[in-house]
Parts: structure tokens; sequence; C-alpha cells
């Protein structure tokens, strides 16, 4: 298990409730978990008039991460980057020691 920074979402153009903001942050803390020890994240989640944009990016020495969306429900649109990240460093895992060989 790494030690890491609390990481937390950034709210604009509206109040979360702390159910709200609770899950958005377990989400957050659920991704940093999974990707590299080094990674930096930032998440916003900001009211519009198409409904909820919300956005992850993980930034570490491998690269960076990020997802964004727009959903007409906060915790959708939160979910649904999850989903995307998720992916993305699902990928990363499969590839990260591609090209080092082994030793012998």
């Amino acid at each position: 298990m790494q030690t890491m920074a609390v990481s937390q979402f950034r709210f604009s153009g509206f109040q979360p409730t702390d159910t709200l903001r609770a899950f958005v942050n377990s989400q957050l803390d659920a991704i940093v978990e999974q990707g590299p020890s080094d990674a930096a994240s930032t998440a916003r989640l900001m009211k519009t008039e198409e409904g909820y944009a919300a956005s992850i990016s993980l930034a570490t020495l491998n690269g960076v991460f990020m997802a964004s969306t727009v959903a007409i429900d906060p915790a959708r649109a939160v979910r649904a980057i999850a989903l995307k990240i998720g992916r993305q460093l699902v990928d990363w895992k499969k590839t990260r020691f591609d090209g080092v060989r082994d030793l012998p």
C-alpha cells in the first residue's frame, strides 16, 4: 500500500452535499491508489448549463492520465471518469514493463 497525500475534488458552481463529497473523494482515492506511486492528482466537478462537468488528471513520471465528461448527475459524471481513468491505468499496467529485459 502506498502512502500519499489526501486527494480531493474541487467544486464550482454548486455546493455538494456531504454524501456527494464523500463519494467523489472516495472515487478519487481509489483511482490514485491504482496509479503510479508518484501520481499528483487534480480533480474538478463543476455545474454547467449542460449538467455537471467532471475531470481528473493524474500527472506521473510515466505520463499523464486524464479523463473528463459531462453528465446530468454529478455522481454519474464522476463514475464515468473513474471508469475511463481505470481503463487507462489497466492499459498502463499491462505495458509498463515492456522493454525491460529479464535479469539473469
